[in-house]
Parts: C-alpha cells; sequence; structure tokens
C-alpha cells in the first residue's frame, strides 16, 4: 500500500547506489544521483514509485531512476543512445575512465548528480559522455547582476536580488559543473542533447535546501570556443568575476589566520561550495610557499602584481590559486521561466562577445564539368635482354608503353554539390583525382573550371606544430581558431595542444577539414576518402564534409574503392563508377544508394539494466 515517511539513515551501497531506509516504512535503493537526504520526506506507492516531498508541497520524482532512450543517424549507420542514471558498477568504471577527457580535476562540492551517455557499438566504450549537475556557487556576479530584477512565477518572487533574496532563492538555481563527451563523438551534437536530459533531469527530479529550481547555469572557460550551451538553448549572462583582483588578499588572510580556517571557526559554511574551494586554495598556498623557498609576504606580493601582468610565468606558477572570469549562461527550467531569461537579457542588451571565425571561401558559381576525358599512362622500360625477351614472348611492341587508364569520363559537379567516385583498385580513380587536382588535360577531352576557382587537396598538415599554432594565421586570434577547429568536431583542450602527427586518425581527418577551410579552398578533393577509419567515424567525417561543403557552396569530389562505409553520410549527388580502363557509369546520388546501400546497421540499446527500484 502506498507509504508517506521521514528518510532514516542512508548507506552507500559500491560507490554508485544508496539504501534509503523510510521510518515506519520501506527501503529504497537509488542511485547516488538521487536528490534525498536523512530527514526528508518521501512518498511510495504500490507500483515502485517514489518521490521526495519539497517545499509547497513540490515532488521530487526519485524511483523509477532517470533513463532515457536517444539515437544518432549517420548514413546506414543508427547508433542507440541510452541517457541514464549510473545504476550499474559497469556503467560507474566506463563513467570514471571517461573523466580523464576532462581537464579539469577539481572536486565537486554540494549535491551533485550526473547523467551518463551508454551507447551499444561493440567498438566503442560503454560510456560515451557525461553531465553533472551540482548546487550553484553561493556568489556569481554575472548571475546576481542578472537576477537583479522583478521576478515572480507560482509564489517564487523578489523585487530585487539582494543577500535576503540571495540566500533564501540560491538554490532556485542548479549548475552545469561538467559536460563530457568522448572526443571520437565530438561533432554529433552529443553536448547540445545532454543540456537537454540535463534540463529535463533538473526539472522533475532535482532539490536541494527542499527547493526545486527554476534555473539552469553554467560557467566554463570553454564556453568561449565551443558554443554548445548556446546552440542548446541558453542565454549568455556575463562573465563570472574570477578572484584575480583579490587573490592577494584572500590567500594573506587565510595563511595568517590557517588554524582557525581548519577548525572552521571562520568562514560562512552558507557559501555553498566556496569555503572548500577556499580552504584547498590556502593549503595548495601553502605548499607553493615550501615549494619556492618563500614568505607569506612575498608570495602575497606575487599575487597582487598579477592583475598588472605580474612576473612571467607567475600566472602558470599561480593557476592553481586563481580563478579568471569566465562566460556564464543561463535558462529557465519553465517556458514562463525561460521567458523571463530572454526578456531580461534584451532589456540588458546583452549579446555573446565573440570573435568569430568567417569562412574565407568563395563560393563557386558554376560547376566543375569533365567531357570526354582520357589519359594514356606511359612508360619506357628501358632496353634490356630480359625486357625485349617478355616484350616479344607476349607480342608487344618494343619501346615505350602506351596503356589508357581513363576513356571517355564525363560529369559536372556544381556548388554546394558532392561527386563520389569509386571502383576497385586499378580502375583509374586516383589518376582522375591528380588530374584534377592538377587542372590539366593530359590526353584528351575538355575539363572546365570557373574562374573563381581554387582547388585543395584534403591531405595530412605538414606543420609540426600545435593545431592552436598552426590555424592561428596573422589575424586570426584564438578564438576565431578554436571556433573553425570547431567547425569540424575538434573542440578538446588536449588535441587543439597536439601535433597532428598526435592525432587519432578520425582526429586527423578532422583537421585535414579543417585545413581545407582555412585555405579558402571551393573545390575540395580527396582521393582513398576515409579508408582507414572504423564505420562510424567515417560516417561522422563524410557527413561533416557534405555538411561543410553545401553550407559554404564548394563543390566536393571524393575517390573511394568502398563507397558503401561513406555513401549515405556522403549523400552524393552523383557517382561516378569507373570499371575498366574504357568503361564508366554515372549515377544519380540516390539510384546509387538503391543500388548498393546495405540494410541499415541497427546497434539496438540491449544491455539496458532494468532502472533501480524501491526494494520493501
Amino acid at each position: 500500500m502506498p507509504f508517506e515517511g521521514t528518510v532514516g539513515p542512508i548507506h552507500w551501497v559500491g560507490e554508485h547506489l544508496k539504501r534509503v531506509r523510510l521510518r515506519g516504512g520501506p527501503s529504497l535503493l537509488l542511485p547516488r544521483s538521487a536528490c534525498v537526504t536523512e530527514g526528508n520526506i518521501v512518498r511510495v506507492d504500490t507500483e515502485g514509485h517514489a518521490w521526495l516531498v519539497a517545499d509547497g508541497g513540490d515532488l521530487v520524482q526519485l524511483a523509477p531512476s532517470y533513463s532515457r532512450e536517444d539515437q544518432v543517424q549517420m548514413g546506414d549507420l543508427d547508433l542507440s543512445l541510452v541517457v541514464k542514471e549510473i545504476t550499474e558498477l559497469d556503467e560507474f568504471r566506463s563513467y570514471q575512465a571517461l573523466t580523464r577527457f576532462h581537464y579539469r580535476d577539481e572536486t565537486l562540492f554540494g549535491r551533485t548528480a550526473r547523467l551518463v551517455v551508454r551507447a551499444f557499438h561493440p567498438l566503442y566504450p560503454s560510456i560515451i559522455g557525461y553531465v553533472e549537475l551540482t548546487s550553484p556557487f553561493y556568489m556569481n556576479k554575472a548571475r546576481s547582476r542578472f537576477l537583479d530584477a522583478p521576478f515572480d512565477h507560482h509564489g517564487v518572487r523578489w523585487d530585487m536580488w539582494d543577500l535576503a533574496a540571495q540566500k533564501r532563492h540560491v538554490h532556485r538555481v542548479v549548475r552545469i559543473a561538467r559536460c563530457v563527451v568522448y572526443p571520437e563523438f565530438r561533432g554529433l551534437g552529443l553536448g547540445r542533447r545532454l543540456v537537454a536530459h540535463a534540463t529535463e533531469f533538473a526539472r522533475t527530479r532535482w532539490q536541494s535546501g527542499q527547493l526545486k529550481p527554476l534555473f539552469l547555469e553554467i560557467s566554463a572557460d570553454m564556453l568561449r570556443f565551443v558554443p554548445f550551451a548556446e546552440a542548446a538553448g541558453m542565454t549568455w549572462i556575463g562573465e563570472t568575476e574570477g578572484n584575480l583582483a583579490r587573490v592577494a588578499k584572500d590567500m594573506g588572510y587565510l595563511l595568517r589566520n590557517r588554524e582557525r580556517v581548519n577548525e572552521r571557526s571562520i568562514l560562512d559554511p552558507e557559501t555553498h561550495g566556496i569555503v572548500q574551494i577556499q580552504v584547498n586554495r590556502m593549503n595548495r598556498a601553502a605548499e607553493l610557499l615550501d615549494q619556492l623557498g618563500i614568505t607569506s609576504d612575498e608570495l602575497v606580493e606575487r599575487l597582487s602584481s598579477l592583475a598588472n601582468g605580474g612576473k612571467p610565468g607567475d600566472l602558470d606558477v599561480f593557476r592553481t590559486l586563481l580563478s579568471l572570469p569566465k562566460p556564464t549562461y543561463l535558462m529557465g527550467l519553465t517556458p514562463e521561466v525561460d521567458s523571463w531569461v530572454r526578456r531580461r537579457a534584451q532589456d540588458l542588451g546583452l549579446s555573446v562577445p565573440r570573435e568569430r571565425w568567417r569562412p574565407g571561401t568563395t563560393p563557386l558559381t558554376e560547376p566543375v564539368v569533365a567531357e570526354g576525358l582520357s589519359v594514356i599512362r606511359r612508360s619506357d622500360p628501358g632496353r634490356t635482354e630480359r625486357t625485349i625477351e617478355v616484350q616479344r614472348a607476349f607480342g608487344l611492341t618494343e619501346g615505350p608503353i602506351e596503356q589508357p587508364v581513363l576513356s571517355d569520363v564525363g560529369f559536372a559537379v556544381g556548388p554546394g554539390e558532392v561527386l563520389l567516385i569509386t571502383g576497385a583498385s586499378g580502375s583509374g580513380k586516383s589518376t582522375l583525382i591528380e588530374t584534377l587536382r592538377a587542372q590539366v588535360v593530359p590526353n584528351g577531352g575538355k575539363l572546365k573550371f570557373p574562374r573563381s576557382v581554387k582547388v585543395a587537396v584534403l591531405g595530412p598538415l605538414a606543420s609540426q606544430q600545435p593545431l592552436i599554432e598552426h590555424f592561428s594565421a596573422p589575424g586570426v586570434g584564438v578564438a576565431a581558431a578554436l571556433e573553425l577547429l570547431g567547425w569540424v568536431g575538434l573542440s578538446d583542450a588536449f588535441v587543439y595542444l597536439k601535433r597532428f602527427a598526435e592525432l587519432s586518425a578520425g582526429q586527423q581527418y578532422r583537421a585535414m577539414l579543417a585545413d581545407l577551410l582555412a585555405q579558402g579552398a571551393n573545390v575540395w578533393i580527396a582521393d582513398e576518402f576515409c579508408a582507414n577509419l572504423d564505420p562510424i567515424t567515417a560516417s561522422l567525417v563524410a557527413d561533416r564534409a557534405q555538411h561543410l561543403a553545401r553550407r559554404l557552396s564548394a563543390a566536393l569530389i571524393v575517390a573511394t574503392a568502398n563507397p558503401e562505409n561513406v555513401l549515405t553520410a556522403l549523400r552524393p549527388d552523383s557517382v561516378l563508377q569507373l570499371t575498366t580502363a574504357t568503361e564508366s557509369r554515372l549515377f544519380g546520388g540516390a539510384e546509387y544508394t538503391q543500388l548498393l546501400a546495405p540494410p541499415r546497421r541497427h546497434y539496438p540499446a540491449h544491455e539496458i539494466s532494468a532502472p533501480a527500484a524501491p526494494m520493501r
């Protein structure tokens, strides 16, 4: 029968679950992310559903655990995903392995919940992404300025965001602390999807201080360069203040009062994570005193000078003590609150201050056309006893050899179109690609390029510099260079700092695409396209390449002996199939797809375990 009772002791079960006992009633086995603490009131129905009863009678769902199916489609490949709370130990272990792709290692404080993206393709980890929600910092200057206006929604109201309103309503905000996607799956929009799932979880399953949230917030350095929060519908509200101007004063005070700080006789415990962050910084400052062999006064003096640039290298030396200004985004968790957020941003005249990368590509105005294209390969084996013997034995004319490679080839590929060239090894694909690259007809036929043409070949980067150096050409700042890399699905701090040779094969293809964009080319040519990539990465790269070509009105011409790996993701407008030196066929893209495309490959979510449920 239904039961409502007070939460008693909570015990951890392994590293991923917790057992919640209701006084006089059943116990519940829940994910660690379930937002419940001792003393809360919980309601359980006869089907095992459970809710926490928050202030005002609001219900916060606890069981069954959050689990939603999602799907990524790339050409003929369907990748089923499940976004869920962690309910299995193997999910927790895989999540831990993925955390190494997050370049920050600060401990999260306050209430924390995480959702993971579980995939079922045999080549990839079971967890390919996660998002973590946590309690907001008590102070955020961008948030304080933004919320400092009359607000009224279903009994939650304030006239100004003063200290009283802040103390009473800060838990109406929930913060995205981390959003991480496995590098090979960047560019699929998983970051936006994780924000959407975090929004649903926060709306129905989050509470802190017995309050359900009305706002979702994120502050992060990476948002300057990777605008997934903006793409997910969040609104830019300004930058955090950072601590550069006050870090010297803070560290001086904390080091002088270190014993009292450790006893917690000073610092307000109501500052929602700030206390522990400051304590950690104080302890790191104490370690630096020993490492650098300096006094507290000398450390404070060097910290004071940072606001004016400081000594060379000091920003790096003291980076663990610093918090620099970060972009902050906000969204409402109900349509009414989100409308208030958008109106408030308009009233304040806020717009994202981002240095943009703008494509230098001049759109094609006419197609690239080949008519009756013929190529004959000539080679001279020389005259030796053995070459003469072979020529005579097979009835060949002595002297240079002429062999047709291409004969009467024709096609047209216009602005924003894709031509796929295919055929077995030796059918002339590479010869045709080289002919197009050189823009020269060796033996016969016509090859017409528009006057505005700029041809570039997809190939390895010759640079030995980190990617950020290679793409930060004169006049292109870091923000613009990283936006360019984001266009091709490279959005990882570690990747930005790697050289081309240090990247995975999939990342190398993305870097080569970025290089085509940086060159401003409008005819993109690639041989052996995606030949060394797995099906998922090949589909992702092919989809990205055709999308960019169409967006920029460039012509994309690719050759491959294995078209089935990229065909439906590439969505070619035409397919040129080379068979022999004297035979070729030109298909419409849809016609060839029907002829060749294999059945859709589907990786179902067959390994989902049953969500954690109440246990009596």
